[in-house]
């Protein structure tokens, strides 16, 4: 794909390449252990001679006096002999060395450390009571997270996702309450519908809007790409004849989020998006093969700039003024840890239970260990069942188990648990727990209530995004002002009995009229879209039997006074209940006159 270069001015370009530089200082010195998926971010001294590996103020006035060539300028904060706060801009290395050598309160002046050092995410610093993250001062530079901090919370998030069962339950429990069984677009403008339906398939929308849906919990953005020039494919500083095909349909995908290192925008408005920098590294691909005539690389990296106007940026659990969004996973990550590593050593602990040692006492000089051991180490780890076992009194063979302490119930963990309920508004009882099997069916009611309420702000959300969808797509086609609809599956079932009576009682008093309860009693049904009102009204027509009326009730039940509901004639009057008269005063003709009568429905 080639680079949009209109809206990259020279400036932003040569400070696009001083921050790779800075980042690829940091890449060399914070080491990843593939063991435990955390970077060794401790700090490490400087190197004088080398000026981007410099942290501290009295290494940067070293490598100045080492490396005549090396040029500096920067805003530092210095603490004045009040206690306060003020900024010092320092324009070239002369008057960093004049502050330096002027007094010792200069001396104290320290490069601002503003970085989201949150207590909660795994490995971070242990959890340590007290260590919070707390800005020194307010604004919006203050609350943007380092390009490290935020990768290495998005790493975090993905690796919680794929290993621990709870953040794999809280996403996809949030995808199935959001999504359920689909969503439906409607429109009254029948063209713009026919051509979102042709939009939907080209682009595989369906099974899109759930990665959507997932990568909006797990990552806390959505970043939606519209492939220029209608290109099917994506490509990048292709080879002639390798250029992506070009189709009708637009063609859109999703960006990894941890693959944008910067969204570039006015520095006062956030708002005013200038472009989108993506800096990653493709799969590394064993085999690979040709592509006209041409062959294709096993991978590529990618540093590429995408115009505002392309993307599509949704960011979630973050406020106004923050560019990035946060996943939900993001209060809970240390929580998450903590839970896993304790059900980690309880296993442990029951597996040292479980385990057993044979003790073999030997009476008798170190050639008589040495030959049973050697004796016994042909026979395997364990002995074959059945073995037989020949010796003299002077050998000793018996079992020895684990000793351990009584284990009581050990509530810690339900509550390290809660507390991941508690971030991520997901019901303790939604997890299917064994500690859980005897929670109420009301308790599990009141505890659906708020969940609901976060499902439901899910699917607002994921609503704008398919309007957002449509608006582009239909403005590219020109079609002005079609509306489109979204529907969702309810989020907590009704029940179904209850819902059938409700409509019942509505068309009997008037409420609303048959046509409209019978469509609404198909859909509770589920007898699905072909269901058509007045094709099956001539059914039940066409049918011997007369349809049945259960709202007609027997004479017993009927008002007072009333007759009884008959073929032809006069028919007996029911007794009144509410005059006093009970239906034991009957007497025996009356009830033979009832038990005779017509009961045939009024049609």
């Amino acid at each position: 794909m080639a680079k949009n270069k209109e809206v990259v001015p020279t400036p932003i370009a040569q400070s696009l390449q001083e921050r790779k530089v800075a980042l690829q200082v940091l890449a060399a010195q914070a080491e990843f252990d593939p063991k435990t998926y955390l970077f060794d971010d401790r700090f490490k001294p400087g190197n004088p001679s080398d000026f981007p590996s410099v942290h501290t103020i009295p290494e940067m006035m070293s490598c100045l006096e080492s490396q005549k060539d090396v040029e500096a300028s920067g805003v530092f904060i210095e603490a004045t002999k009040d206690g306060r706060y003020r900024y010092r801009k320092f324009e070239n290395k002369a008057q960093l060395k004049e502050g330096w050598k002027r007094g010792n309160s200069l001396r104290k002046m320290r490069e601002a450390r503003f970085r989201e050092n949150s207590p909660t995410w795994a490995g971070q610093n242990a959890g340590l009571v007290g260590d919070d993250f707390v800005p020194l001062l307010g604004g919006p530079f203050n609350k943007q997270p380092y390009l490290y901090d935020y990768l290495r919370a998005h790493a975090y998030c993905f690796h919680e996702y794929h290993h621990h069962p709870l953040a794999r339950a809280i996403v996809h429990i949030t995808r199935d309450f959001v999504l359920g069984g689909g969503y439906r677009v409607d429109s009254e403008d029948e063209k713009a519908l026919v051509l979102w339906r042709a939009f939907e398939e080209a682009n595989q929308l369906e099974q899109m809007m759930e990665d959507i849906v997932k990568e909006a919990s797990i990552y806390g953005e959505n970043m939606i790409w519209w492939l220029p020039n209608n290109e099917t494919f994506i490509g990048y500083n292709d080879r002639p004849g390798q250029e992506p095909p070009q189709g009708l349909i637009p063609r859109i995908r999703l960006i990894d989020p941890s693959t944008c290192w910067e969204i570039v925008t006015m520095p006062e408005d956030i708002h005013r998006v200038l472009f989108y920098w993506l800096v990653f590294p493709t799969q590394y691909q064993i085999k690979t093969g040709s592509l006209a005539g041409q062959p294709v690389p096993t991978s590529k990296f990618i540093t590429q700039q995408i115009a505002a106007s392309d993307v599509m940026h949704f960011k979630y659990n973050c406020v106004s003024n923050e560019k990035r969004g946060r996943s939900d996973l993001f209060p809970v990550l240390g929580y998450l840890k903590w839970v896993r590593d304790c059900i980690n050593y309880k296993l442990i602990a029951l597996k040292k239970q479980a385990a057993w040692t044979e003790d073999v006492i030997v009476q008798g000089s170190q050639a008589d260990v040495d030959q049973i051991s050697a004796a016994l180490r042909q026979l395997g780890e364990f002995e074959p069942a059945g073995s037989r076992f020949v010796h003299t009194d002077k050998i000793k063979r018996e079992y020895l188990a684990t000793a351990v302490g009584s284990q009581g119930k050990d509530e810690t963990i339900m509550e390290g648990i809660s507390m991941i309920a508690a971030g991520t508004q997901i019901p303790v009882t939604y997890f299917g727990l064994s500690m859980q099997a005897g929670a109420s069916r009301a308790g599990a009611v009141v505890g659906t209530e708020p969940v609901a309420k976060k499902f439901e702000r899910r699917q607002l959300e994921v609503t704008r995004v398919i309007k957002a969808l449509w608006r582009k797509f239909q403005d590219q086609y020109g079609i002005k002002g079609a509306e489109c609809s979204v529907t969702f599956p309810e989020i907590i079932t009704q029940d179904r009995t209850a819902k059938l009576k409700d409509i019942k009682f509505a068309e009997d008093c008037g409420y609303i009229a048959r046509s409209t309860a019978a469509p609404i009693a198909a859909k509770e049904l589920e007898l699905g879209d072909e269901y058509d009102y007045d094709k099956e009204k001539a059914l039940i027509s066409e049918e011997e039997d007369p349809p049945i009326m259960p709202n007609i009730g027997a004479p017993l039940t009927a008002p007072a006074g009333s007759p009884a509901q008959g073929g032809g004639g006069s028919a007996p009057k029911s007794p009144s209940l509410s005059g006093g008269t009970s239906p034991s005063a009957m007497t025996s003709q009356d009830r033979a006159d009832i038990k005779n009568q017509d009961r045939t429905p009024i049609q």
